[in-house]
C-alpha cells in the first residue's frame, strides 16, 4: 500500500512555494518531526524538486538520531530511514538525489547496517561517517561494558573496502545511537 510505509523528516525545504512546500516549512516552525508516505511523495500536490541542488541532506538509520536532532532544533535537513527503509524512504531519497541535493547517509556498524549503507550508496547517497577511521574511532569509545559482538554475515564496504576488514578484526558492533554527540555535532 502507499501510505502505512513512511520516512521520518525534519527540517526538509521543497523547492519553490507550493502549498506544499509551505506546510513542511509551517511544520518546522512548530518543530514537528514530518511522517511521508509514498501517497504524500507522489502526490500531484508536489510541484516541483523536493530541495534546491545543491542542498545538504543528512540521513541516518535510527530514530533516536532522528528525536535528538529535533530536541536541538538542528538547521539542517535530516531524514530518518527507521532501520531498512520503506518505499517511502527509498522514493524520497531518489528524489532527492535527483533534485541536486547532496545526501550524505550514516547507519550502524553492524553487517545489517553495512548492507544498508550499500543500498543507500548505490542510490546515490554519500557516505557520512561510515569509513574504517571512523569505525575504529567509534569502537573505542564505546563504554566499557557496552560493547555488543559483530554477528552475521561480513560483507563489502566499496565506498571504504578497509572499513569491512576492520569490523571484522574488531568484532566489535557499534549501534548509530552511541554516536549521538558526534552526529549532532555535525548537523550543528
Amino acid at each position: 500500500d502507499v501510505v502505512s510505509g513512511t520516512v521520518l523528516v525534519w527540517n526538509l525545504r521543497p523547492a519553490g512555494s507550493s502549498r506544499w512546500a509551505a506546510m513542511m516549512a509551517e511544520r518546522l516552525s512548530l518543530g514537528l518531526i514530518t511522517h511521508l508516505n509514498v501517497a504524500e511523495l507522489t502526490s500531484p500536490a508536489i510541484r516541483g524538486p523536493l530541495a534546491e541542488p545543491g542542498a545538504g541532506v543528512w540521513c541516518c538509520e535510527n530514530p533516536q538520531v532522528m528525536q535528538a536532532a529535533a530536541r536541538a532544533r538542528v538547521p539542517g535537513t535530516l531524514v530518518c530511514f527507521s532501520g531498512n527503509p520503506a518505499t517511502a524512504g527509498l522514493h524520497l531519497l531518489t528524489g532527492l538525489v535527483a533534485a541536486g541535493a547532496v545526501v550524505r547517509y550514516h547507519g550502524d556498524f553492524d553487517w545489517p547496517g553495512v548492507a544498508i549503507a550499500r543500498r543507500m550508496f548505490a542510490a546515490g547517497a554519500l557516505p557520512w561517517r561510515m569509513s574504517a577511521a571512523d569505525y575504529e574511532s567509534a569502537a573505542a569509545g564505546l563504554p566499557d561494558g557496552q560493547a555488543l559482538p559483530l554477528s552475521g554475515r561480513p560483507g563489502p564496504t566499496e565506498w571504504d573496502p578497509r572499513l569491512s576488514s576492520t569490523m571484522t578484526a574488531a568484532g566489535v558492533a557499534v549501534h548509530e545511537e552511541s554516536l549521538l554527540d558526534v552526529l549532532l555535532a555535525d548537523l550543528l
